[in-house]
């Protein structure tokens, strides 16, 4: 590999690295629970993508972070910030975003998955999963080492998705 890709690859693994501190900083200004909920999203995205896909994990994150914010809304609790599934969806959807995947309607924290869904071809599809999955490695060193791991519950299995039969 010539010197001048090999500088790319190393500053585009910084930016990741950097991105994804970012991300983990944030959460980690947040609840026990909310941190302890992001760090087992977060342990477990590449398994899923690798096992299940990456439409398919993004619509869990999608479909998980939508059930516990409409039983928010039932309790009559405020509106609260995303849940761990959103703000993962939302990391992913600002990262993809930076390296432009992701070209409109980014303030929506599940544009990354509207993408997938509507407009990426196969082969944005396969190199979009694999940024996610580098992205994906980022999230989970720096969420292992930074966030708290009380208030979590046991994970599922890394192809089992909560609320499969």
């Amino acid at each position: 590999m010539s010197e001048e890709k090999q500088t790319v690859r190393r500053l585009l693994e910084q930016e990741r690295g950097q991105f994804a501190w970012k991300c983990i900083k944030k959460v980690k200004n947040c609840s026990a629970e909310m941190q302890a909920e992001y760090r087992t999203r977060a342990l477990t995205f590449n398994q899923m993508v690798q096992i299940n896909g990456l439409g398919a994990t993004l619509g869990f994150l999608n479909a998980k972070a939508e059930k516990e914010q409409k039983e928010k809304h039932k309790e009559k609790q405020e509106e609260q910030a995303l849940n761990a599934y959103g703000q993962l969806l939302q990391h992913l959807t600002e990262w993809m975003h930076r390296r432009g995947f992701v070209t409109n309607k980014v303030e929506e924290f599940d544009a990354l998955l509207s993408w997938v869904l509507e407009q990426a071809s196969r082969e944005d599809y396969r190199r979009a999963t694999t940024e996610c999955l580098a992205f994906g490695d980022w999230l989970r060193r720096f969420a292992e080492a930074e966030l708290s791991k009380e208030g979590s519950q046991p994970a599922a299995e890394p192809g089992q998705q909560e609320g499969r039969g």
